[in-house]
């Protein structure tokens, strides 16, 4: 892995600032982003130097509509047309994700660097809380590998079994390769749709993941910005420590708000997406299997219900990390300050009790009780539409 690491990861991944231990953990999805033309990371990366990347998967967007589209005009099966308008709502979000994440570049750009130089330096003077960072960021990449291989191999492999027993059948049951059945045909159309399958996933995961990448590190540094106000009275001139532990928590929080401030602003279009994407895919997931149980069309459920699970999840985060440093923050004993470094303190106190948060851009809070009301109200779509179908 370290000759993987040093001679090949360093030669085709570049990221904003001075190689680290972050980008050599992040270097297994900026290589599949590398290789789609989706590296946005990369200083110099622009749309006219991966034009060919853009072109190709436009061409397979309309490719797999059309197969799509063409599919359901032939069919009558209620399970498989439900099946095909599942698959026409993920190609719609991954239409309107593919342009915001390249708009949005710069910021990310930005966001990333200030995770793993400002953030990163300020959670590595407590050794453990560093290992635990690193350790939830290896896991994440794992996760989203699983997340995407999951549904992807059993499509795979379910097709691979036909074609072993000599009956050939699309990689999507609802959509047409648009060519004859077969080769070499078949093998084009069933290349094109696993190149795109892959792609599509990667894609719509590899955005939360960085939501989820950015979110780890401002929730642990929050957890760091807590110890910095734990002074000890055995420690120097009390009142000159207690000073000092106070700018330095004034300049990390500054920090941290600049950057939750840059994430909101990413995120702001992109959080609403998923919000709107699983009310239609739960509500159209409990369609299909009211008409038949498909294990393999189930697994698409895994990725989508975890997507709006670290979403919200997250955004729930920030809200008790902003309480617990406002209470850390109270609990500090400032009467032990000298009376000039009082008022600072006031400032400060003032500053930390605005509310802070995550919103989509209709204004709608990132917690708990938002995902809660989307199941609800995907669930009461579902219930109206399975009364009008009886």
């Amino acid at each position: 892995m370290a000759i993987l690491t040093d001679k090949v990861l360093k030669k085709y991944i570049r990221t904003p600032g001075q190689w680290n231990e972050i980008d050599e953990i992040m270097a297994p999805a900026l290589l599949v982003q590398r290789l789609f033309g989706q590296q946005i990371l990369d200083p110099d990366w622009s749309l006219k130097k991966h034009a060919s990347h853009q072109l190709f998967t436009i061409f397979l967007v309309i490719y797999v509509i059309c197969g799509t589209l063409d599919f359901l005009k032939t069919t009558t099966d209620q399970g498989q047309i439900v099946e095909g308008y599942y698959t026409l709502i993920i190609i719609s979000s991954f239409i309107v994700k593919y342009p915001l994440f390249f708009v949005n570049r710069k910021p990310i750009q930005k966001s990333y660097l200030i995770a793993k130089t400002t953030l990163f330096d300020l959670i590595r003077e407590n050794g453990e809380k560093a290992q635990t960072l690193l350790k939830y960021c290896r896991n994440l990449i794992l996760l989203l590998f699983i997340m995407i291989l999951l549904p992807f191999v059993s499509y795979i492999l379910t097709a691979m079994y036909y074609y072993a027993i000599r009956s050939r059948v699309t990689l999507s049951k609802t959509t047409s390769i648009l060519v004859p059945m077969t080769s070499p045909f078949y093998e084009i159309g069933f290349l094109l749709h696993a190149i795109f399958m892959f792609e599509i996933a990667f894609l719509l995961l590899v955005v939360d993941m960085w939501f989820v990448f950015f979110m780890f590190f401002y929730c642990i540094a929050c957890d760091r910005l807590v110890e910095i106000l734990e002074v000890k009275r055995d420690v120097g001139v009390y009142e000159i420590e207690l000073n000092r532990a106070l700018k330095k928590f004034y300049i990390a929080h500054d920090n941290q708000m600049k950057y939750l401030n840059i994430i909101s602003a990413i995120y702001k279009w992109s959080t609403l997406i998923p919000l709107c994407t699983v009310l239609a895919s739960i509500c159209i997931i409990m369609l299909q299997m009211t008409e038949k149980i498909n294990w393999i069309f189930a697994t698409n459920t895994v990725p989508t219900l975890a997507e709006i699970f670290a979403y919200n999840w997250f955004g729930e985060m920030v809200k008790t990390k902003a309480e617990n440093v406002t209470l850390a923050l109270l609990e500090f004993h400032w009467t032990g300050l000298r009376y000039k470094d009082k008022k600072n303190y006031q400032i400060i106190i003032c500053y930390t009790n605005k509310a802070f948060g995550i919103r989509t851009a209709f204004g709608n809070d990132l917690s708990m009780s938002t995902m809660s009301a989307v199941f609800k109200a995907s669930y009461q779509a579902f219930a109206v539409m399975k009364s009008m179908q009886n």
